[in-house]
């Protein structure tokens, strides 16, 4: 009877061990999965946030660019397709920082948007207005920028 006892024990014994074995290797597996996903992620955001600084350069650089129609603005596809898998993934302040980019983007591409209309109208004063005011905003985008950048640059 105590050699069946001691089976059984040993039997439970072994069950909880290799239960306990396959949570902690799922749990370890899930993380680096997550941090596979992630890096992924922040690779493919950071060729968008970096085309995006190239665009804010051509515009600071020249004015006029900033009102043609076939110069391409600024893209937030990436963004847009992916920020609710990227707030799971990475820190509240860090999502925040990449919102905030994010945001001020689509602002001025708002407003590059109006330029565009306001040249097709021909109104002038209008577009003038438009392209001072963005232009203004552009350094404004230009930090936004380095910071969404810094945060990518932080989880790769």
């Amino acid at each position: 009877m105590t050699t069946d006892t001691n089976l059984i024990q040993f039997l439970a014994a072994a069950g909880i061990l290799a239960a306990a074995l396959t949570f902690i290797s799922e749990r370890i597996v899930g993380r680096f999965q997550r941090r596979r996903e992630l890096r992924g992620l922040m690779r493919i955001l950071r060729a968008e946030i970096a085309g995006n600084q190239e665009k804010t350069e051509a515009f600071s650089e020249d004015h006029t660019v900033i009102s043609n129609e076939f110069f391409p603005g600024w893209e937030r596809y990436v963004w847009q397709e992916n920020a609710p898998r990227i707030a799971q993934l990475i820190s509240k302040s860090d999502f925040e920082r990449l919102t905030n980019h994010y945001q001020t983007l689509g602002a001025l591409q708002t407003v590059r948007d109006l330029t565009i209309a306001a040249l097709k109208e021909e109104a002038v004063r209008v577009r003038e207005d438009l392209v001072t005011r963005l232009a203004g905003r552009l350094p404004d985008l230009r930090t936004s920028g380095d910071d969404a950048m810094g945060v990518v640059d932080k989880h790769l």
